[in-house]
């Protein structure tokens, strides 16, 4: 798989060509010139700002704020209380900055919102209209679209590219050098690992994990195309691709090397063994265990596989034993506990009592 370039251009759709996402390589340097504050940015006499930072029109820098060397923000712009500007540091017009560092050379556009706690990280890009809600942090060398919203601690770690009107939930990890395309959603405690990709338009649920940590350069990254669904709890191991319009439901797993061919569905609580190729447009039905050589089992069916929150209106949707396939075979059932009272007959009798 080619190498995905460290500086990704946001504003550039993802092209996928055999499970490889290219995106054009753009720079944007910034060389800082020293103008003269504007006569009407507001300054607080507690922040600090360098005489060489160009400050813009109606621009306000509150108490504790620092700007460095060479930063430019543009005009109605407001740098919050306690934030960091480090050097060289680009912020367009009408931005709200609470976060509490803006990296060195980091460049951020109009209509920006970070909200308190955020990090942006150095020589990091973030496109118009983004909003980093709190304690979300971008990493160095970072790329976000626009209008994209990050929910809170998300984190996108360094050289990972995040697309156009991207949605996350909280607690959202995305690693170092994963890209993800425009338009996708991901729901709370999504991960994704380093080097994956997540193609245009994928709707990713709670707590799915896409991609492999460990062995990195042994095996090849995860791969998603476009408009793919990932149901809660659902796990794409390393090397594993699902191609465009695939659905994989809740708490099923596709293993190492296996792939979902476009418009095929692994129901719930199924799994894929490694290298398995779903043919196109089947669908494995929920609780079944694909095995290598091509054989099925069918697996006990549990009630919570069926149970997933829907991505557009963060409605949990609760799914009745009634509607859950036929022909399976369910969980047996727990043995009950013993009843207080008996258990207290029983270590009078010296049975199930604490040994002496």
């Amino acid at each position: 798989m080619d190498a995905v370039p460290r500086r990704v251009a946001c504003r550039t759709r993802s092209r996928r060509r055999e499970g490889t996402i290219d995106r054009k390589r753009t720079d944007r340097p910034y060389t800082p010139t020293a103008m003269p504050i504007h006569s009407t940015a507001k300054m607080d006499a507690l922040s600090k700002v360098d005489p060489s930072a160009d400050i813009g029109a109606r621009t306000v820098i509150e108490p504790g704020a620092e700007v460095q060397r060479g930063a430019k923000i543009d005009e109605d712009t407001i740098i919050r209380a306690g934030t960091l500007v480090r050097e060289d540091a680009r912020i367009g017009a009408g931005c709200d900055i609470a976060a509490y560092y803006v990296g060195q050379g980091a460049m951020i556009g109009d209509g920006v919102k970070l909200h308190q706690g955020s990090s942006v990280g150095d020589d990091a890009t973030i496109e118009d209209a983004v909003h980093v809600r709190d304690n979300a942090l971008v990493g160095r060398q970072a790329s976000i679209g626009e209008r994209t919203t990050l929910g809170p601690r998300t984190h996108v770690h360094p050289f990972a590219a995040v697309g156009a009107n991207v949605t996350t939930g909280e607690d959202v990890r995305i690693e170092n050098n994963a890209v993800v395309g425009d338009n996708a959603t991901f729901a709370d405690k999504a991960h994704v690992a380093p080097h994956a990709l997540v193609g245009d338009g994928t709707r990713v649920g709670e707590n799915v994990r896409i991609g492999t940590d460990a062995g990195l350069g042994v095996v090849p990254a995860a791969t998603v195309d476009k408009n793919c669904t990932l149901g809660h709890n659902s796990r794409v191991s390393g090397s594993a691709r699902l191609k465009d319009g695939c659905t994989l439901e809740a708490n099923a797993h596709l293993d190492y090397g296996a792939v979902m061919e476009p418009g095929s569905t692994v129901g719930a609580g199924s799994k894929v063994q490694q290298d398995v190729v779903v043919p196109q447009g089947e669908t494995i039905p929920p609780s079944t265990l694909v095995r290598a050589d091509g054989s099925r089992e069918a697996l006990p069916i549990d009630i919570d596989d069926y149970n997933f929150r829907d991505n557009d209106d963060d409605r949990e949707v609760r799914v009745h034993p009634d509607d859950l396939p036929r022909g399976l075979p369910e969980t047996p059932p727990r043995a009950p506990a013993p009843a207080s009272g008996a258990t207290h007959q029983a270590n009078e009798r010296g049975h199930g009592g604490p040994s002496r």
